[in-house]
């Protein structure tokens, strides 16, 4: 069983408190660990996503996250969550989900505030994620 299956099937409970059937889509939710990189969180959410939309093609896909640790005292969050939550998921992940969390910074700290409803969500996910840092390019 795939990390994206065990995310999923993990979710699942906690999707059936908190999603209303109405929406009528699927509930991914992932739970980034204290130990987990920047790397291993997108590579993760990634396929998560492309699970969902592999699934279930065509449908709504909403996107919860827990996050543990990662806490920095003056940002709020640690470097690699502010990339996950500042970029990731906005700019590589969003087109493809219909919601995700929305970020905000507040008195200098990084929080999760609410969260972005797109209205025309791609189900054109690529093949493979491919993560090239500064010094690769």
């Amino acid at each position: 069983m795939s990390e994206a299956e065990d995310a999923l099937r993990a979710g699942a409970q906690w999707a059936q408190k908190h999603v209303k059937p109405e929406r009528g889509g699927a509930a991914l939710y992932h739970r980034v660990l204290a130990h987990e990189t920047f790397d291993d969180a997108a590579q993760q959410l990634f396929e998560l996503v492309r699970f969902a939309n592999d699934r279930w093609p065509g449908k709504k896909r909403f996107l919860y996250l827990d996050i543990d640790g990662h806490t920095h005292p003056e940002d709020g969050f640690d470097w690699d969550m502010r990339e996950v939550l500042l970029n990731f998921i906005p700019q590589v992940l969003g087109d493809y989900l219909s919601e995700f969390p929305y970020c905000d910074i507040k008195d200098g700290k990084l929080r999760i505030a609410g969260s972005y409803r797109n209205p025309g969500q791609s189900n054109d996910l690529p093949p493979e994620l491919i993560i090239r840092t500064a010094e690769g390019l």
